[in-house]
């Protein structure tokens, strides 16, 4: 490896059975940097993402059971430039930040704020807020995923996100389907099974909308799939079902076999799957509440304000054929200013600055 080569690490496990969006954005991000300009080390369980496996500038380390977070430490000490979007809720990170600043000070930490923070932090535990009052503030540099999480992050915390670069999508996977007209209209949503990410409104969907069939996609939190489904139960809502996080291949062939996505959750950053959703040529209604550019209101889909908005507006999508058409076929247009082919660019740009600015 060149000496010249910016060297990133990404403390996020990249196996190939992990769904976490930010281990998803990593993978996508890693596998286009520049090999000539960029090495970057990330880490496993048991078996990782085998498109980063053989890459030349990407270094994949296996992490124990045991002692990980210590494992992990000590790789930080390897000379890195960047640190790039370190969780606060790992325990790595926690002890990163208890080193020395003399150990510390030629590695430059670049988060990305991928959600509005107030929002997040109170739906996260004591220990993520504790890590976030002594460290989350002090960070080298900050990258917004919008324009509004910028705004929110600098009035709630004066935290300046010195640009935005928004969430990405693979359009190679996520590519445009030719919908065939069914009996009955097809509804997804896609997202963790908490109470922030709205999936409780779905099932409030589908009690007034007997004849539409519903999808939830999410892994569980906390156990609130059981109240979840025993909404299902009390209410006979036969056409609701569940499924759990998938490959994103497997995620695209079903989003084709949907004809609207449903994304009532009111804290957010820039959904990573109704990007996607809109690649394939779904037409998405979601809050307004993060005034998020991944949806353009009344082309791709519909912003709205409260439930019953969203519920008027998921209906006439229903209702409406061509609406529908006509708004997926905007939503497949829309979606490729995100390709994850653009994003990489600015977020080498990034990397670049920031490493320049701390050598």
């Amino acid at each position: 490896m060149s000496p010249s080569k910016i060297r990133i690490l990404a403390p996020h496990f990249v196996d190939v059975d992990n769904f976490n969006a930010q281990s998803l954005n990593l993978r996508e991000i890693a596998t286009r940097l520049d090999p000539g300009r960029f090495q970057c080390t990330a880490f496993y369980a048991h078996e990782p993402d085998s498109r980063l496996v053989g890459l030349p500038h990407v270094r994949l380390r296996r992490i124990p059971e045991r002692l990980g977070s210590l494992v992990m430490l000590e790789e930080s000490l390897r000379g890195y430039n960047i640190l790039f979007n370190p969780s606060i809720s790992m325990r790595f990170v926690e002890l990163y930040f208890r080193l020395p600043e003399l150990v510390r000070k030629r590695t430059a930490t670049v988060q990305w704020i991928e959600g509005v923070i107030r929002g997040n932090l109170a739906d996260a535990g004591p220990a993520v807020q504790r890590n976030f009052n002594r460290f989350g503030c002090r960070l080298d540099a900050y990258v917004a995923i919008t324009d509004y999480v910028a705004h929110t992050s600098f009035d709630d915390y004066g935290i300046k996100a010195e640009t935005v670069i928004p969430i990405g999508v693979d359009a190679k996977t996520f590519s445009p389907v030719r919908r065939e007209a069914r009996d009955r209209i097809r509804v997804l949503f896609v997202g963790h099974l908490i109470e922030r990410k709205g999936p409780d409104l779905v099932l409030e969907a589908a009690k007034v909308l007997r004849d539409v069939d519903f999808c939830l996609v999410g892994r569980d939190r906390g156990n609130y799939r059981q109240t979840l489904e025993r909404i299902v139960q009390d209410n006979q809502l036969t056409n609701v079902c569940f499924s759990d996080p998938m490959p994103q291949a497997q995620l695209a062939r079903l989003m084709g076999e949907h004809d609207i996505l449903l994304h009532p959750s009111r804290v957010e950053g820039m959904p990573k799957v109704v990007v996607e959703a809109a690649a394939t040529g779904l037409p998405a209604v979601i809050f307004d509440a993060y005034r998020a550019p991944v949806v353009a209101d009344g082309i791709t889909g519909y912003q709205v304000k409260t439930f019953e908005e969203m519920l008027a507006r998921l209906k006439q999508l229903i209702e409406d054929e061509p609406l529908r058409r006509k708004m997926g076929e905007a939503a497949v247009k829309y979606a490729h200013q995100f390709d994850w082919d653009i994003v990489v660019k600015q977020w080498e740009a990034v990397f670049l600055k920031v490493a320049c600015a701390h050598s």
